[in-house]
């Protein structure tokens, strides 16, 4: 759902109750592995029942404010990054001056924006000693830098809990 689920998860775990947060698509699929082919809410909700009794998807946990935090920053990273790739190649095919000066405002404040967002990474990830000591390890890889230690800490938060297989089939490199 995009994101949009995120205030009811939290409140469903705040409430007491177990929460697993899957791909529809996946749902589908199994619906019509099974036969079911028709879309009714109550057939919906059959068929979400039995994917759970059968699948068993990983439940979700109780995020932190601060690991929401650190999350939302990586993403609003990633968004102004998206956002600097889409007015430098509008930038290129313009021959207008007055359109390129444009651009490049918008250009520059978006440049500023990233740096607001990395600063805040930055001060985020020094702020727990847990985060900041696997940034340490993270970036004593060869090849990895602040951006994708932070973005690794946010987005696989199992880090340090899980061995390498588990991680590694956790975030879809395993080859089955």
């Amino acid at each position: 759902t995009g994101g949009y689920e995120s205030r009811l998860v939290g409140d469903l775990l705040s409430a007491g109750f177990v929460v697993a947060i899957v791909n529809p698509r996946a749902v589908r699929d199994y619906a019509k592995g099974i036969g079911v082919f028709a879309k009714t809410d109550r057939l919906d909700a059959a068929v979400i029942a039995r994917f759970a009794h059968d699948v068993k998807p990983r439940p979700v946990s109780k995020t932190s404010e601060k690991q929401l935090e650190l999350e939302q920053l990586i993403t609003r990273r990633r968004q102004l990054i998206e956002l600097r790739t889409a007015e430098s190649n509008r930038r290129a095919l313009m021959r207008s001056a007055t359109v390129r000066n444009s651009i490049d405002q918008v250009l520059n404040t978006i440049r500023a924006e990233i740096a607001a967002v990395d600063q805040a990474l930055q001060e985020l990830v020094k702020s727990d000693d847990h985060w900041n000591n696997m940034f340490e390890v993270l970036q004593s890889v060869p090849g990895v830098g602040a951006v994708t230690a932070t973005t690794l800490i946010a987005e696989v938060p199992e880090l340090g809990e899980l061995n390498r297989q588990q991680i590694v089939s956790l975030i879809g490199l395993a080859p089955f």
